[in-house]
């Protein structure tokens, strides 16, 4: 996947752990004259070979794909304006209400986007299944602590909503692929699928 990713971008790829990263991993593009992509991921993980190809995975897509069709999904001043009053942020600090509102832009690309990464790790790098599994109930585990009670106090109603959302609809999107239908929630679809064996 490396090797992938910088004969079709044309720039190396830079692997580095990140113990104050709250997410799993994440990576950042290569823009402009920067010489490199940097993938971050956290420590203390055992899913780092999974997790390295699931964030160049997106890559890949992204530049085979000719110039003139690569895009970044991300939202306009007026779209972001937009994305304050919808999620219920128009009354908190405009600083914090713009980073809830991408952090729920970059949510939908990553999830809709990266279950297609997710299938193409699973077709051709078998040897990384039981790797994939871990990070996903990991992902889930994550997702349902946002329920809590106390955790959706803390934000408005809107920006819970999307959130939830989208979480319930990974959550389901998994249990269907693996065969787990009576799936209701999150936090159910981590407990069920951290006892189903691989």
């Amino acid at each position: 996947m490396i090797e992938a990713v910088e004969s079709l971008s044309g720039r190396m790829v830079h692997v580095t752990e990140d113990p104050e990263l709250k997410v799993m991993a994440t990576i950042t593009t290569a823009r402009g004259a920067a010489p490199a992509h940097f993938l971050r991921y956290r420590p203390g993980t055992r899913a780092v070979d999974y997790l390295v190809a699931y964030q160049l995975g997106f890559l890949v897509r992204l530049f085979s794909c000719p110039a003139e069709e690569r895009f970044e999904v991300m939202a306009s001043p007026a779209e972001q304006e937009e994305g304050m009053k919808a999620l219920g942020l128009g009354g908190l600090p405009a600083d914090f209400a713009h980073c809830m509102v991408d952090q729920i832009v970059v949510q939908l690309r990553t999830y809709s986007v990266g279950f297609r990464v997710d299938q193409w790790i699973r077709s051709h790098c078998p040897g990384l299944r039981e790797q994939q599994e871990h990070a996903i109930r990991s992902q889930l585990a994550e997702n349902a602590q946002a329920l809590a009670p106390e955790i959706r106090e803390m934000f408005p109603k809107g920006l819970v909503d999307a959130n939830t959302a989208m979480n319930a609809a990974f959550a389901m999107v998994w249990g269907r692929f693996w065969g787990i239908h009576a799936i209701q929630s999150p936090s159910r679809l981590s407990d069920t699928a951290g006892r189903r064996k691989s």
